[in-house]
């Protein structure tokens, strides 16, 4: 499909789910106002605990915050860092009080802090808010504004959001790191509600990222622009068989430029060259759903699909010492005018044989078409030959590597969860367990990249796979939540007259093994089953892989005004067809937490706090090309970090919070840091040292 037809195509849809009534997703009464809803957002470590906490109660819609939206089951599967595409700064919330003000890249804490005093005022109901904040690392500083429109029928809500860091920040050695970069962000909520039963709702967002220095790479992000588009309808009641549909609609497109010399200094040697990628890429998706009941069975049934679009070209200078850029070379198309297509029916069952047992099953087949047409476009100078006499086109890359390939690929998915919940004492204590098959299509990168480079340079190349077969996880996991009579959330707990509450505290565990058949790794070329030359080059290739991973976390409220929380979380991952370790896997981590807060006379509140987190060594790494993937640069060291905050907040309206991390100045490194996999001369980047932050808000 050519990009003009897939926006024909996009028009044309969002205006038919804009007014056809055809589905059910999440739960309306309202939108989660404070949060970017691109759905797009994937979590740094992969949590068993969260997993299960995304279906816990009965039925279809377990019991999440009024307008979290309901998952279809809970998310079928976890992107594993190992298949994480290369990206920009991560689309957040606008504002988030666990974390300082900006986007901090080289932290990867596996629990935040609290959001304390300021969260509350974050969320409240009034009209306004107003969050200027400052963090010294890059001397960065953020803010946002927010507006509120309610009215019976209708409701709006706007953001605006900016932060500027400057050129560095000191590590734990007191080595400058380079660091800069600037951001704005816009987000328009709309909905619209005629009656009790009907919601319409649309989220509109631009996101643009301007001058990001990438010191773990050797390429910075000069330019970002993202925009997303979402539009929502449900109805409830009086709908045929259906107790309620629900359909939605949604627009990503972004568009993104690298290069070597525009934020960092560039010097002019023989054989330097400047190199500049320009990326676009286009999502459009929907989904629908209905949910009706057979007797003691609820039933969603529905499809969602997803068409992506995308395009990228590396370009350099024919005359390398030039002193001003030329990028008068197409060095390689990296991405050849790709379109892949995923659609398919889900199908969706709660049960609950008892009021303590309840059953879910979800089964889905996705049919993926992926296909890319500009795989004929020659390199050009030195990148013009893969070998001699071999010009250096997408399809000729593709056929050294791999052989004979076809280049239009169709892959067949499915996926089966079943989920079960039982609870005892109360309600108090939660078991979980799951069975799962889950199947995974390669993604367009790993299809279809074809970063390449002149001979003498092959080990540079990073050359995708379109004949790669599909992923399919086998899962078992189990769990359980056990919460004191006394316990509401961290922080809260039902007043009993006790000096000590004993009976204030909160623990939860799980642990989730897979088997991966087929599990889609980077490689380096070496003469492996099915790959044809022996020159490092790196590649994907399928190999069958193991992961486990175990969490345990508990929470105490000692006294209504003193808080304790430890978090433990342990991730085991092995290349079984090599027998070696997979990379990029984080290694145990424990956070612990001590928060105090108390009232401030008549006029508010304040919050004291501390948080100690201690990481392992990592020993089990992939770090030679000679025999693995070399994807980690060596092992780690272990490491302890205490950061420590303190909050108050006044008559409800005006807040202050302000904090130290890595009180102690210490040295570190992240094993996996800034999402940089694509990046041949990656590096490790230390992390910030002693850094001081402060945030305010302001509601009315």
């Amino acid at each position: 499909m050519t990009r003009s037809a897939m926006r024909a195509t996009l028009v044309a849809c969002l205006l038919f789910y804009a007014l056809e009534p055809v589905g059910a997703q999440e739960s309306s009464s309202g939108l989660p106002f404070f949060a970017i809803q691109d759905g797009n957002v994937q979590p740094r470590h992969t949590s068993p605990i969260r997993q299960f906490q995304a279906f816990e109660g009965a039925g279809l819609d377990g019991p999440r915050p009024p307008g979290m939206g309901v998952a279809p089951v809970a998310p079928f599967l976890t992107r594993f860092r190992q298949h994480r595409d290369s990206r920009p700064l991560l689309i957040l919330p606008l504002a988030k009080f666990d974390r300082a003000p900006g986007d901090m890249p080289y932290r990867n804490d596996n629990i935040r802090l609290p959001g304390g005093q300021l969260e509350a005022l974050r969320r409240n109901a009034l009209t306004f808010k107003i969050s200027p904040g400052y963090t010294s690392p890059g001397d960065t500083v953020d803010g946002y504004g927010q507006a509120t429109l309610r009215r019976p029928q209708f409701y709006a809500r706007a953001f605006g959001r900016a932060a500027l860091a400057g050129d560095s920040y000191r590590d734990g050695n007191g080595d400058t790191v380079p660091f800069e970069y600037q951001r704005n962000s816009q987000q328009l909520v709309l909905g619209w509600t005629p009656t009790f039963e009907t919601e319409l709702f649309g989220v509109f967002l631009r996101d643009e990222i301007d001058d990001d220095r990438t010191a773990s790479a050797n390429l910075d992000n000069i330019s970002t622009n993202r925009l997303v588009g979402r539009l929502g309808l449900e109805q409830r009641n009086g709908f045929g068989v259906f107790d309620r549909v629900r359909a939605e609609a949604r627009y990503r497109g972004a568009e993104r430029v690298n290069n070597n010399f525009d934020v960092r200094d560039f010097t002019v040697r023989p054989g330097a060259r400047r190199v500049e990628v320009d990326n676009e890429r286009e999502f459009f998706d929907g989904r629908f759903f209905g949910d009706f009941n057979t007797g003691a069975l609820e039933h969603r049934v529905g499809g969602d699909w997803v068409l992506e679009w995308r395009d990228g070209s590396r370009f350099t200078d024919s005359n390398p010492a030039s002193p001003d850029p030329e990028l008068d070379l197409l060095g390689a198309r990296l991405f050849p005018n790709i379109t892949t297509l995923e659609i398919g029916p889900t199908w969706e069952s709660a049960y609950s044989p008892s009021e303590d047992d309840h059953f879910r099953l979800g089964l889905g087949y996705r049919y993926v078409h992926a296909d890319a047409s500009a795989v004929d476009t020659p390199g050009q100078g030195p990148f013009a030959f893969l070998a001699p006499g071999i010009p250096s086109t997408a399809r000729n890359t593709y056929d050294f590597y791999y052989g004979d390939t076809d280049i239009r690929q169709v892959d067949h998915l499915l996926k089966a969860r079943m989920l079960y919940q039982h609870q005892m004492v109360d309600d108090r204590v939660t078991l979980f367990g799951e069975l799962a098959r889950i199947d995974r299509a390669a993604d367009s990168k790993e299809r279809y990249w074809t970063g390449i480079t002149p001979p003498p340079a092959a080990s540079n190349r990073l050359v995708g796979n379109p004949e790669l077969n599909p992923e399919r996880h086998y899962q078992a996991a189990v769990g359980f939540q056990f919460d004191g009579p006394d316990w509401l959330s961290f922080g809260r707990a039902r007043r009993t007259g006790e000096t000590i509450l004993t009976g204030a505290w909160s623990a939860s565990g799980a642990v989730r093994g897979s088997y991966v058949e087929d599990f889609i790794t980077r490689d380096r070329a070496r003469l492996q089953s099915g790959v044809l030359q022996d020159d490092r080059a790196l590649i994907f290739r399928n190999v069958d892989a193991a992961m486990f991973t175990a969490e345990l976390d508990g929470s105490w409220n000692i006294t209504p005004r003193l808080s304790t929380r430890a978090n433990l979380i342990y991730t085991l991952a092995e290349n079984t067809s090599d027998d070696r370790p997979l990379y990029g896997i984080a290694p145990f981590e424990a956070n612990l937490l001590v928060d105090y807060s108390d009232r401030l006379g008549a006029i508010g509140t304040w919050s004291v706090g501390s948080k100690l987190r201690l990481v392992a060594d990592q020993g089990r790494v992939d770090d030679d090309l000679n025999t693995g993937a070399g994807f980690d640069q060596g092992e780690t060291d272990g490491f302890a970090v205490l950061d420590v905050y303190a909050g108050v907040q006044i008559y409800d309206r005006i807040g202050l919070r302000v904090g130290i991390e890595n009180i102690f100045d210490t040295t570190y490194e992240e094993h996996v840091a800034r999402d940089t996999l694509d990046s041949i001369q990656r590096q490790r980047i230390n992390a910030p040292g002693r850094s001081v932050f402060v945030r305010g808000i302001v509601t009315f």
